[in-house]
C-alpha cells in the first residue's frame, strides 16, 4: 500500500495545487494530512474546504490548534526560548485568519485528532511522546 501524508499547507494555495496535482500522478491508495493547514497563508478557507471535501483522514498541527485555542502559543512560549515578539505576531495572524475561516471551519480544525493510526503507521503532527501527540512539542 502506497501512503501519502501531506503536511503545514499554512493556507497556501498555489503549493497546494501543485501537491494535488503530483498526487494524481501517482496515484497513492492513502492520503492523510499532517495538519497546520489554514494558518498563515492568503486561502485558509479554502484549504480548508477543499481537504474537508476530499475527506483525507488527518491530525490537528500545533497552528490548527492556536486558531481554536487561543491561549496555545503563549503556553508553548513560555516552554520555549522564542522572543516574545513573536507571539505577537503570531497571535495578530491568528486572530485574521480566525475571521476568515468562521466558526464552522475552526470546530471542524478543533475535531482532528491529536493521532492517527493505520495499521503499523502512527501519525501525530509533532511528538508522539508528548501530551498524547502534543502538536506544539
Amino acid at each position: 500500500m502506497r501512503i501519502a501524508v501531506l503536511s503545514d499547507i499554512h493556507g497556501n494555495h498555489t503549493p497546494f495545487e501543485a501537491v494535488l496535482a503530483d498526487l494524481r500522478l501517482t496515484s497513492p491508495d492513502l492520503i492523510f494530512h499532517g495538519g497546520d493547514l489554514a494558518d498563515g497563508g492568503a486561502s485558509p478557507a479554502e484549504i480548508v474546504d477543499r481537504v474537508r471535501d476530499l475527506g483525507w483522514p488527518g491530525v490537528v498541527g500545533n497552528t490548527d490548534e492556536m486558531l481554536f485555542r487561543p491561549e496555545s502559543p503563549e503556553e508553548f512560549a513560555s516552554r520555549s526560548s522564542a522572543p516574545s515578539s513573536l507571539c505577537v505576531a503570531v497571535r495578530q495572524i491568528a486572530a485574521a485568519t480566525r475571521s476568515v475561516l468562521g466558526d464552522e471551519r475552526i470546530a471542524w480544525l478543533h475535531g482532528l485528532r491529536r493521532v492517527q493510526f493505520h495499521g503499523v503507521m502512527v501519525l501525530v503532527h509533532a511528538s508522539p511522546q508528548k501530551h498524547l501527540g502534543s502538536p506544539w512539542t
